[in-house]
Parts: structure tokens; C-alpha cells; sequence
């Protein structure tokens, strides 16, 4: 038997301007995951967006450029942190 795990990215970064690269939050691997809850902080630790069933969508809206913190639940598959800088 052979089992297949897709990689999984984390990205660090973002430049949803319009040109066709960059342009939403991905991550990849999560696409077999029953749960995908992801939260996007600011700076102050206020949260900007959080979705209960992520699908790679997220293209920072009207936020600033800046950093922004983000937790990513995946489930049994574990809690993942880390950080994205939008820059248009």
C-alpha cells in the first residue's frame, strides 16, 4: 500500500494588485482537509477575517499594506501559525 500526502505551503506573502500572480492567500495541501478554519490578524491582534471553510480565496479585501498574523486549523491534522505581508 501506498500512501500519498500532499505537500503542504504555508505562504509569506501576497500582492493581490490585480495582475494575475499572488493574487489570493493559498495554501496548498489543505484541499483534503474536512476542516480548514482560518483567522488573519493585524498587528494589534484584532481580527480582520476568518472563515470556517477556507478555499484558498482570500485576497486581503481593502486591507493595508502590511504584516498580518494568521492561525490556519486544520483539524486532527494539527493548528498552524504564521505570518503574511500584503503588498499591492
Amino acid at each position: 500500500m501506498v500512501l500519498l500526502i500532499s505537500p503542504f505551503t504555508m505562504p509569506t506573502g501576497g500582492s493581490p494588485n490585480g495582475d494575475g500572480v499572488n493574487e489570493t492567500l493559498v495554501f496548498r495541501g489543505i484541499e483534503d482537509c474536512e476542516v480548514r478554519t482560518l483567522s488573519i490578524f493585524n498587528r494589534w491582534g484584532s481580527e480582520v477575517y476568518s472563515s470556517t471553510d477556507y478555499d484558498n480565496d482570500w485576497n486581503g479585501g481593502e486591507l493595508a499594506d502590511d504584516t498580518y498574523y494568521y492561525t490556519l486549523d486544520l483539524g486532527n491534522k494539527g493548528t498552524f501559525q504564521n505570518y503574511i505581508v500584503l503588498r499591492r
